[in-house]
Parts: C-alpha cells; sequence; structure tokens
C-alpha cells in the first residue's frame, strides 16, 4: 500500500492564455491535478480576487489583478515529484520564469505547494513550508475557507 501524503497548494493566475481567463485556468488547473492517478483533490477554497504583490512588469505589460484559490490534496508522490508533476501543469498555460528568482512576473499560472504533511524542506529549488505563505493574504485567506472537495458549486467537474 502507498502511503498517503496530504498537501497544501496555492494556486494564482493573472494572466490569459488562449482565451482562458485566469478563472477558468485556476479551474482548469484543479481539474489536473484531481485527474492525476497519484493525486486527489479533497478540499478546495473559494476563488478570491487579489491585487499583485512583488510583480515586475515586463515591457508595456499591465498588470492585473490575481485570481487564487487554495486546495488540500491526498497524494502518493514526495515532494519534489510532486513539483515536477506541478511544473508540469504550470508549463501546459505557457508559465514563464524568470533566470532571477528574486524577479517575479504576471503570470498564467503559478502552483505553489506550501505545506507537505509536516515535514520541512530546503533545497534548491524546493522549501516546505512555503517561507512566505504566513505573510501573503491570498494564501491565507483562502486557505481559512476551503470546502470539501464534493461540496464546492462553483467548481464544474468535466
Amino acid at each position: 500500500m502507498k502511503i498517503k501524503n496530504l498537501s497544501t497548494l496555492s494556486l494564482g493566475s493573472n494572466l490569459m492564455h488562449n482565451k482562458m481567463t485566469p478563472k477558468n485556468i485556476i479551474k482548469k488547473a484543479i481539474f489536473l491535478l484531481n485527474k492525476n492517478t497519484n493525486i486527489k483533490v479533497k478540499k478546495i477554497s473559494p476563488l478570491i480576487k487579489t491585487k499583485p504583490v512583488g510583480i515586475i512588469a515586463r515591457k508595456d505589460e499591465k498588470i492585473h489583478d490575481f485570481i487564487n484559490a487554495t486546495v488540500l490534496i491526498e497524494t502518493t508522490l514526495k515532494p519534489i515529484k510532486l513539483l515536477s508533476e506541478t511544473q508540469k501543469i504550470e508549463n501546459l498555460f505557457n508559465r514563464l520564469r524568470s533566470k532571477n528568482s528574486k524577479i517575479k512576473w504576471s503570470r498564467t499560472l503559478d502552483i505553489d505547494i506550501i505545506f507537505f504533511n509536516s515535514i520541512k524542506i530546503k533545497t534548491k529549488n524546493l522549501i516546505i513550508p512555503h517561507p512566505r505563505y504566513h505573510k501573503r493574504d491570498f494564501v491565507l485567506k483562502p486557505m481559512g475557507e476551503m470546502k470539501n472537495f464534493d461540496d464546492v458549486k462553483w467548481f464544474c467537474k468535466k
């Protein structure tokens, strides 16, 4: 039997992709997480609209508000493999990353691992718990409002 781990993920989007709004991008990302045979979405927050924090505009870019959500997942994946799976989903929406980790751009999709069980990890690519989650209302507010996934009306399961 595989060990089931609990992890909290934060999702955010403030750019359209192929005519999909940030709201629809977040919904699709949650759908794709749940479609993964190693991941089961257990709880989900309402979608919230937030102001960008620390975002730097690229040339001629208007910075839009973010749509954010959090999910509680059950997974058989280890943290590094979960990171890989979330990045695959981000890449489906052409997520651009700055080579300088201190520079944050607008994005089609950002998925952060906030918690993974109660463990602490610090590697070059992954820090758990997320180092700034406690300073971010766009994580804390939706995290405090998560409901059972099957009870959420706004999320259209397709």
